[in-house]
């Protein structure tokens, strides 16, 4: 019976092979544009099987129209601006591109829920003009809307965190003491020049929410502090080191960002932090160059010398070097925001308010548009007697 079941098991494999080689082999016999209004239409996951079926699919793969196409038809523009791809891109493009867009997917998608979940949430609550299942589907629309509403924006922040990083990277292997503060200034601010004014403001607004997100979420409250410390031990609870936390964000892009809204308490996400910067510190952690080398995984050049790294970890950054000030020196300059905004607090309520209002598409501290045009809801008759 086992080997009956075996065979059975091993001539279901062989016909699979054989439907995929077939399969490939028709493929190939065909006209360039058949092949790619063919492959385009699959996804990243199913393209990459694709390559591994033989030789010749793989090296269709490797680069060329097919490749091309495929990144235009699967990434949004904003993407595709941002990381242009070269007249024949090859295979690891798409995958840098791929892994890129889930990353930003998966902090879009965790702010989405967040800001529902937090804020929005309690902005629906006060209408009780629907039934619940109909403000259950409400919530839906709104976290969709969000999550296609940020993504271009993330997009951005994840870009100039990149450069962001390697410029860091360079300017401490080429120069030491001032002069790598002055030359990592003025080439941060060339990345910040390098964007659109319009995709700029966005990004703008979107890092003093996530500013006054981390000083909702990263502040230490008397709550906070584990039940088996006693309030006599209260000090040797440990807060959240700000040098820590701002290479963080520097180096941890998206992902890290991300991954600080994945935790539910402060001593979770503090814990994080401290961990990620302990296990990179090539004195504290003999694998330090593995970790560094697993974290950028192809987003960019990631330091190989210890005194480099010695020296990112001793960097001083203040709130408002990451992002803030070169961007606002630049709506400034072009008359977007008032002269005034300069002198003003990073990350308050107000500000969020702003962003909320811009990512949400209405008033969120009044009616929902949903309340006067009715969304697409499909069981929403309207408004009750």
């Amino acid at each position: 019976m086992m080997g009956q079941a075996k065979h059975a098991m091993d001539g279901s494999s062989d016909s699979t092979q054989i439907t995929a080689e077939s399969t490939s082999k028709s493929i190939l016999t065909l006209p360039t544009e058949l092949q790619v209004a063919i492959l385009t239409t699959i996804s990243f996951r199913d393209l990459c099987a694709f390559r591994l079926v033989s030789k010749d699919t793989s090296q269709l793969l490797a680069s060329g129209e097919v490749v091309r196409q495929w990144a235009l038809h699967h990434f949004s523009k904003r993407q595709l601006d941002l990381y242009p791809a070269d007249p024949l891109p090859t295979f690891d493009y798409i995958s840098a591109q791929q892994r890129r867009y889930h990353t930003a997917l998966g902090l879009a998608t965790r702010l989405a829920d967040y800001i529902e979940r937090d804020i929005l949430r309690f902005t629906l609550k006060r209408y009780d003009v629907f039934p619940a299942q109909s403000r259950s589907d409400l919530r839906k629309v709104v976290k969709e809307g969000l999550v296609d509403n940020m993504m271009p924006i993330i997009f951005t922040i994840q870009h100039y965190l990149e450069q962001c990083s390697e410029v860091v990277i360079e300017s401490l292997a080429s120069h030491t003491g001032s002069r790598y503060s002055d030359r990592f200034d003025l080439r941060e601010r060339l990345i910040v020049e390098s964007y659109d004014t319009e995709n700029l403001l966005l990004a703008y607004k979107f890092w003093l929410f996530v500013t006054w997100l981390h000083g909702q979420i990263l502040r230490y409250r008397a709550d906070d502090v584990p039940a088996e410390h006693p309030v006599t031990r209260r000090w040797r609870f440990h807060c959240i080191d700000k040098a820590d936390y701002r290479l963080f964000v520097l180096v941890g892009n998206v992902k890290g960002l991300s991954r600080l809204l994945k935790f539910n308490t402060y001593e979770d996400r503090r814990s994080a932090i401290a961990l990620w910067v302990r296990n990179m510190d090539p004195i504290l952690d003999p694998e330090w160059q593995q970790t560094w080398q697993r974290h950028w995984h192809k987003f960019g050049e990631h330091p190989t010398e210890r005194q480099i790294v010695a020296a990112m970890q001793r960097m001083n950054l203040l709130q408002g070097d990451i992002f803030i000030h070169s961007a606002r020196a630049k709506l400034i300059r072009e008359g977007v925001i008032p002269q005034k905004e300069a002198q003003d607090p990073i990350g308050t309520s107000w500000q969020t308010m702003d962003f909320l209002c811009e990512i949400a598409g209405y008033d969120v501290l009044h009616t929902p548009p949903s309340m006067i045009n009715n969304w697409d809801l499909g069981d929403v008759d309207g408004p009750r007697e």
